[in-house]
């Protein structure tokens, strides 16, 4: 599945998010089960469009990932 990143930049140990990029493979399937909050911010393309514009909400989530954020 692809999945759009709709939070603010996200920075983790493992790997770095920019939003607005599209994210698939494997590597992006291990770290949504790694961290459960990324369901929230990790969009599916096919949802994208009928999803709100809810920024505040998106990057509170990034903030409680603990990443460091750009």
């Amino acid at each position: 599945m692809r999945y759009i990143f709709v939070g603010k930049n996200l920075m983790l140990p493992e790997f770095v998010f920019i939003k607005g990029t599209v994210y698939y493979g494997d590597k992006i399937e291990e770290l949504r089960k790694q961290y459960p909050l990324l369901t929230r911010v990790l969009i599916p393309v096919e949802e994208y469009s009928s999803k709100e514009d809810n920024s505040g909400y998106y990057n509170q989530i990034v903030d409680e990932l603990g990443g460091i954020n750009r």
